[in-house]
């Protein structure tokens, strides 16, 4: 079901974006042969001190060790 098409307010904004309620996928996927429901694709961190990426990277590796999900 579509909900809407968005314009930019401004010149810069990126409209090539695709947003939808992750529930509404999640129940979908749910009805496919894929496998893939209740599981997330990926994250996006956001950093205050970009120093630090390497330790929390290794730290978001180390929380999906030895699971169907490891990196």
């Amino acid at each position: 079901m579509l909900r809407g098409i968005y314009n930019g307010r401004f010149k810069s904004t990126d409209e090539t974006q695709f947003f939808f309620h992750w529930d509404y996928l999640n129940e979908a996927m749910k009805k496919t042969t894929l496998r893939r429901a209740d599981q997330i694709g990926f994250f996006i961190v956001g950093l205050k001190d970009p120093d630090q990426a390497a330790e929390v990277a290794a730290a978001i590796d180390s929380a999906f060790k030895n699971s169907v999900t490891e990196p």
